[in-house]
């Protein structure tokens, strides 16, 4: 087993320390070794919810767990005028062995979608015909399938920032492409959703914290609001002093992407006051992070990597080196900016 992280040992703080705290826990079991927990206080019923997410992405699960459980071990809940719901490891297959994807290769994060948007989807012309990035069986190979993807598409007239934008939604089409969406919203999704409107009323406000990792220079916090609104842009500048709001589509080198997370809540929960936001940490050139993806998922798709070998291999450590680096001023950045943000948001203004 890679000697540097395991789900785990992670899960096992996570639940000790919400134990501690007294709060009360869900164990949601996906599998025989894979949950995903909820952890959540609640400090006053009359008083608005705190929801703080990690493992959305998988592997990048475990900054978002060393924040969560930190904060339990540090913060006096009492004394926020919020109450607070913690989600760990949203994708707990992903985050056991090293994937971004669930078990059945969908990125949760593209797949709040509703059935209309799907069929939008695959009619769009996206170029999938001139890139398939799951054929990429090494890293010269990537290099040569994307610039001379992009080469082809500039003679058509077509820049550099539109080309990059369909090439990345031509991924969420098919099953094996990098950012399936899926066919249908995620078990992990549904029992989410569900699990959610049990504990909170559809009449609080709702704030919500979705910690991810890979997107963005080394040591780079971004705080992205998917749906853009003056008064949820508003929402954060306040609560969060100082820091710039990044709205994608309207920053160089950001998009909104189709069915984040952010949908879910929006768009098919009976909540009406949610304030959701991104918080993700830069680790390594955006190129280097997309090949790395890549190439783990055409080994995982070929069939040529087998699950129990995800702990020992080049491809496990890469992604390691792209979601969660060994580096300790990395994760002590990551860890001091992940427990400010929740902080400011639990404190009323």
């Amino acid at each position: 087993m890679n000697e540097r992280v395991n789900y785990p040992q992670f899960r096992n703080r996570f639940l000790d320390n919400s134990f501690a705290n007294r709060f009360s826990i869900i164990n949601i079991q996906l599998s025989k070794e894979l949950y995903i927990d909820i952890s959540f206080k609640v400090v006053d019923p009359k008083l608005d919810w705190v929801v703080h997410i990690s493992g959305n992405h998988g592997i990048e699960g475990y900054i978002g767990s060393m924040i969560q459980s930190q904060a339990l071990e540090d913060f006096t809940f009492q004394n926020f005028g919020k109450n607070i719901l913690f989600v760990h490891a949203l994708n707990p297959y992903g985050m056991k062995y090293f994937r971004r994807m669930n078990s059945e290769n969908i990125d949760l994060n593209r797949n709040a979608l509703s059935d209309n948007e799907r069929v939008e989807l695959r009619s769009r012309d996206t170029f999938r015909k001139y890139i398939d990035w799951n054929q990429s069986k090494n890293y010269l190979l990537f290099i040569w399938k994307t610039l001379n993807t992009l080469l082809q598409l500039r003679k058509l007239g077509i820049g550099w920032k539109k080309a990059s934008l369909e090439i990345a939604q031509g991924q969420l089409v098919d099953k094996g492409s990098l950012f399936f969406c899926g066919e249908n919203l995620s078990d992990e999704l549904k029992l989410l959703k569900f699990h959610l409107e049990q504990i909170i009323e559809p009449t609080k406000k709702v704030s919500v914290i979705d910690v991810h990792s890979g997107l963005g220079d080394f040591m780079k916090e971004s705080l992205i609001v998917e749906y853009f609104d003056q008064q949820e842009f508003n929402f954060w500048k306040d609560h969060f002093k100082g820091a710039e709001i990044i709205v994608p589509d309207g920053t160089q080198g950001y998009y909104k992407v189709n069915g984040g997370l952010s949908y879910l809540f929006k768009k098919q929960s009976p909540y009406q006051n949610i304030n959701y936001i991104y918080q993700e940490f830069g680790t390594k050139p955006s190129f280097d992070v997309i090949a790395a993806l890549v190439l783990e998922n055409h080994q995982f798709q070929s069939k040529l990597l087998k699950l129990e070998d995800h702990y020992e291999n080049e491809f496990s450590d890469q992604m390691l080196d792209c979601f969660f680096p060994s580096n300790e001023d990395w994760q002590q950045f990551c860890l001091q900016r992940g427990l400010l943000r929740l902080k400011q948001a639990l404190d009323p203004i």
